[in-house]
């Protein structure tokens, strides 16, 4: 009876176990995936922008020529509508104001 009590606690403590290591795994894989970092870079007869950002907010830019990037202005506005609704439009208004390309 011991024994089999003993065999118990064991299955017990391995799914536990198992369970703990699942979550924890999952947990780093949604890390790596919300904090990732993407490229963005854009280029017309005005200069190149180069945006680097993640799911949350823009994270640096380089910018040459004549163009200008307010980064404190856009990234407040990332933040607040998303960095891919930010990067869907500012790709868009590139485009259009600036006669470019973003890839």
């Amino acid at each position: 009876m011991e024994e089999k009590k003993s065999n118990i606690k064991l299955i017990i403590k391995v799914s536990v176990g198992t369970v703990l290591a699942v979550l924890v795994a999952l947990g780093i894989v949604k890390y790596l995936i919300d904090n990732s970092t993407k490229k963005l870079y854009c280029k017309s007869s005005y200069g190149t922008i180069t945006l680097v950002y993640n799911k949350k907010e823009i994270i640096s830019y380089e910018v040459t020529d004549k163009l200008t990037f307010n980064y404190e202005v856009q990234n407040q506005l990332a933040k607040e509508i998303g960095t891919e609704s930010y990067i869907n439009q500012f790709i868009t208004a590139f485009v259009t104001d600036f006669n470019g390309y973003c890839k």
